[in-house]
């Protein structure tokens, strides 16, 4: 049976609990190379292969390991079976034969290459040997020593910003409160990191109940009817995530990091884009690369590139430019930011 054509992403990053001291794996993929891949792993002590699936299901003939069901019920089987690790064993696409073969061909020229999501989260993997297999390992490794430093730095930029934005904080909210009927705070529910839904605060922009017809909207800018005038200049200048702080202070956001999304639209995104679900990795934040080298009107697939060159390059110097780069867009390019 053929491999899959293309990797099933958004999986591979998925972790159970261990239910014993070896590994519970499965493999994408019932080819040659997934077999052999499997009596490779069989032979690690710190694995035990439970099965394959690939793009039908259908069982194999002469081989230890069952075939579990079909790449589409991988959720669900991971689920099920307690799997750890999930390993990909897929055919070169055509792209990747075309590279080899210029690659060799013509050593003389400059190849350039516009990356997938996929791509650049492979990027940042790390090479490891497995028998006769190199594989790449693509769930980051935590690094405590990192996450500490940027909790610290989180906690003690939001209490700055508090402390210096107290008098911005009292007047917006008094403006807020004179020019428009409803409350000054408004929540929403967003999806956080590991898929954690959370209660996001902001300053409100829009007229109460301003979805009720409409129903879930993606924010467009400037033209949105939907919100008030007070609140087309706070999102202008990006005052009405100053609340925000709070989400930070308590765990749920980071200063930097990527956007989150209501649950409505990560669905959305995740069944076009299966990568998507990647960006749950990190807590998200009140600005990120996307927001600053993008704008309201980005594609939902460019910004998920920004957002996971982020992920796979974060640290605390990038952090800083990013919260430079957005102070900067705030003070002098407002519509850009």
């Amino acid at each position: 049976m053929s491999q899959p054509d293309s990797p099933i992403s958004e999986n591979v990053f998925q972790k159970s609990e261990p239910s014993s001291s070896r590994q519970r794996v499965l493999i994408v993929g019932t080819g040659f190379v997934a077999r052999s891949l499997a009596t490779e792993i069989a032979a690690n002590t710190k694995f035990e292969v439970v099965g394959f699936v690939d793009e039908g299901g259908v069982a194999l003939d002469s081989c230890e390991w069952p075939v579990l069901g079909s790449k589409d019920d991988i959720l669900e089987i991971s689920t099920q079976y307690a799997i750890d690790d999930i390993f990909i064993a897929y055919s070169p696409t055509w792209q990747q034969k075309l590279l080899d073969e210029t690659l060799i061909q013509k050593k003389d020229i400059n190849i350039h290459i516009l990356p997938s999501s996929y791509d650049i989260i492979l990027a940042s993997s790390t090479l490891y040997n497995l028998g006769e297999f190199g594989i790449l390992r693509i769930t980051e490794t935590k690094n405590k020593i990192s996450d500490t430093v940027k909790r610290f730095f989180d906690i003690t930029i939001a209490l700055l910003s508090i402390i210096l934005l107290s008098p911005v904080i009292i007047a917006i909210a008094f403006i807020i409160k004179v020019t428009s009927r409803g409350p000054i705070l408004f929540t929403q529910v967003r999806v956080g990191k590991h898929n954690n839904c959370f209660t996001l605060l902001k300053f409100r922009t829009m007229h109460v109940d301003a979805e009720n017809n409409t129903g879930p909207v993606l924010s467009s800018g400037k033209a949105d009817a939907r919100l008030t005038l007070v609140g087309r200049w706070l999102r202008l200048v990006r005052l009405d995530e100053i609340p925000q702080l709070i989400n930070v202070l308590r765990g749920e956001m980071s200063i930097v990091g990527p956007r989150p999304e209501r649950p409505f639209f990560v669905d959305k995104f995740v069944a076009h884009t299966p990568t998507y679900n990647y960006r749950h990795q990190v807590r998200p934040g009140i600005t990120g690369l996307a927001q600053v080298y993008g704008n309201y009107h980005t594609d939902a697939r460019e910004k998920l590139r920004f957002d996971l060159f982020y992920i796979t390059h974060r640290s605390l110097i990038l952090d800083i430019t990013i919260i430079l780069k957005t102070l900067q867009y705030m003070i002098f390019k407002p519509n850009g930011c």
